[in-house]
Order: C-alpha cells, then sequence, then structure tokens
C-alpha cells in the first residue's frame, strides 16, 4: 500500500541503470509470483523492447499507457487480463520512444506516471514496473511512480556501478522530488556460486547493509529456454531451479514489507507464501499462455523496412530538435526535478530547494 493513500497498492519499479542484469526476467517473473501467491498484480511494462508485453499481452494490446497519457483512454481500460492468474497488464508500445524523446505532443508534459496510475477502485494489491534500462523520463517517471525499487545485478563489474548510481539516483530523489522512495533491496541474478559471485555478494553486503536479499536466483538455461518460448520460467518449468529462486525470492520480498507495515497488520510465514507461490505455479490452469494468441506488434516483412525508415526519422529529428524540446517536456513532466537528476544530485537539491 502506497506512503500516502493507505487503500493504494504497493508499487515497486524494478530497475538499475546497467543494462542485462535480468531487470525483465525479474519483473516478469516477480509479478507472476505475487499473482501466484494471491495477490492481484499490476505488471506495468514501460519497456520499449516491449518484452513483457510480448509474453503477457499477445492481443489486446489497446489501450495501452499511452493512450491514457494523450487523454484518447483511461486507466482502467488500460490494464489488460492476461491468462495468467491474478494478473494484468499496461503493455509497452513502440510509441514509448517517442515519448522518451519528448517528440508526442500529444502527452501532456505535466502528466507523471504516479498521477496517471491512479485507479476508479482498488484493484490491485501491487504494480511492478519494468523500467528501461537507461536514465531517462520513463525511468524518472517509473521511479517517482514506485513505493520502493528492486535492483537487480549480476557479478560484472558494471553492474556493481549500474547499482552505485541506481542507489544516488534514488537518494537524489529521495531528497528532492520522491521522499517516499527507497531501495526495497538488491537481488543477485545469473548466480553461479564461483569466486567472483560470491566475491560480489561480499562487496555489496559491506556496501549496502541490510538491502541485499538472501535469496539469489541462480543461472539456469531453463530461462532461456522459457524466453525462447515466450513464458516466464515459473510457467515453462514451475520445477526449475530458478523457479524456486523466484519463488522465495517474492516471499522474501513479502516479508520485507511485512516487517515494514506495508502490507496490513497479518502474520506472515515465509514457508506458507513459497509454498503456496510454487503450489499455483504447478496448477495445469493457473496460466494458459499457448492459448493468447500471436506476439503483439510483429510487423509483417514487407513491413519492417518503412518502419525502420520511420525509427530513422524520428532518431534525425529528436537530434536535430531534443535540445529546445526536451527540457520543455522535462520541466513541465517532473515539476523541473527530472532535469536537476539527469545533470546530477547537487544540482537536482538546489533545483528543488529553488522550487520549494
Amino acid at each position: 500500500m502506497s506512503e500516502t493513500d493507505p487503500a493504494a497498492p504497493y508499487t515497486l519499479a524494478v530497475y538499475n541503470h546497467k543494462g542485462g542484469v535480468g531487470k525483465t526476467t525479474a519483473s516478469l517473473n516477480l509479478a507472476v509470483c505475487l499473482a501466484a501467491a494471491g495477490f492481484r498484480c499490476l505488471l506495468v511494462d514501460l519497456d520499449p523492447q516491449q518484452s513483457s508485453t510480448t509474453i503477457l499481452a499477445r492481443s489486446g494490446t489497446s489501450p495501452n499507457l499511452v493512450d491514457v497519457m494523450r487523454r484518447t483512454a483511461v486507466i482502467d481500460d488500460a490494464a489488460h487480463q492476461t491468462p495468467v492468474e491474478n494478473l494484468w497488464i499496461i503493455p509497452a508500445t513502440r510509441s514509448l520512444t517517442l515519448l522518451e524523446s519528448g517528440l508526442d505532443e500529444r502527452i501532456r508534459p505535466n502528466q507523471g506516471l504516479r498521477t496517471i496510475l491512479s485507479f476508479s477502485q482498488r484493484r490491485f494489491d501491487f504494480i511492478v514496473i519494468d523500467c528501461p534500462p537507461a536514465m531517462g523520463l520513463l525511468s524518472i517517471n517509473a521511479l517517482v511512480a514506485a513505493d520502493s525499487v528492486v535492483i537487480p545485478t549480476t557479478s560484472g563489474a558494471f553492474s556493481l556501478q549500474g547499482v552505485h548510481r541506481t542507489n544516488e539516483t534514488v537518494t537524489a530523489l529521495r531528497g528532492g522530488i520522491a521522499p517516499w522512495l527507497g531501495v526495497l533491496g538488491i537481488v543477485i541474478t545469473l548466480f553461479e556460486g564461483s569466486q567472483r559471485d560470491r566475491q560480489v555478494v561480499g562487496e555489496l553486503t559491506s556496501g549496502f547493509p541490510g538491502q541485499v536479499f538472501r535469496n539469489r536466483i541462480r543461472f539456469d538455461p531453463e530461462v532461456q529456454k522459457a524466453e525462447v518460448k515466450r513464458q516466464p520460467v515459473g510457467v515453462f518449468n514451475p520445477m526449475a531451479p530458478a523457479t524456486r529462486d523466484y519463488a522465495q525470492l517474492t516471499a522474501e520480498i513479502v516479508g520485507r514489507l511485512h516487517r515494514l507495515r506495508k502490507l496490513g497488520d497479518g502474520e506472515f510465514s515465509f514457508e506458507e507464501v513459497a509454498a503456496r507461490i510454487e503450489a499455483n505455479l504447478v496448477r495445469p490452469d493457473f496460466a494458459r499462455l499457448d492459448d493468447a494468441g500471436p506476439p503483439v506488434e510483429s510487423p509483417a516483412p514487407e513491413a519492417a523496412e518503412p518502419e525502420r525508415k520511420r525509427d530513422g526519422a524520428s532518431a534525425a529529428k529528436a537530434r536535430a530538435g531534443i535540445g529546445g524540446i526536451a527540457a520543455g517536456f522535462l520541466a513541465g513532466f517532473l515539476c523541473g526535478g527530472a532535469v536537476g537528476l539527469l545533470v546530477g544530485p547537487r544540482a537536482l537539491a538546489v533545483l528543488t530547494a529553488a522550487l520549494g
């Protein structure tokens, strides 16, 4: 539940500055496991690559978040029920790329994602936001819309830098335009138990005390097989090691939120939540992704080249006019706070104080 509204769903942004750390895989499987735990969960696909959308929303992809921002649809209609029990999705669209560059003039610049994610009634217990990897308008809006952040990382050196940069971003936002925001935890993905992996665990544990999740996501070939079949690994193979890891990670997240009194005052049992997730994942009727239909937004081969040309034209336009357009867009979209973040935490603090 939200810091400001006890009846609102609790919103988690899954984010790391660094790409290639399993962010979308973590978002997707965390959302599925929350649904398997019995929570009504909404997954917001804010990544223009549309990976989560391709898996969960193969039909009925309109309206979407951009339609809501254009005020051609309402948010309640943009949340589509998926073939997974208890799980809904707001699908991504290629138009998010234009939103990121500030080229879509139909978007009202003062419409922040936190404001938009307001439903007519309490439909969800959790909202999980799958963020794009780069820092930009979409990521900033996702973080400001969230109650807390889950940071996935691997043992790579650049991934660790991503954790530090993400933590700095959260700290800057918390000291400015998002005082409610915090890091719920850091999850290590693709864990193989090597010396390097163990070294990373030690560095993260000492550098971010109390933030590293106890449960890690092991490297598991079943995850790649599931992606080929366009399914979450928990649905593709409920008995896979990574499935068990995600079930236990989800139970640990729910436990942390219970200790923080974000999910009410009911009793919590890690073993019971993890067992409930695993039991529901093996149910044949829990998810019927094979019946979902063809992938979304898959242009025919003859349409691919014009699409690339349009994308190239948009990119050229972005490079030519991004200075004036993006500056105004950024300033309005997050009341000026995003500008400060993009140029550094010090500038954010100065700008926040000036606006205050």
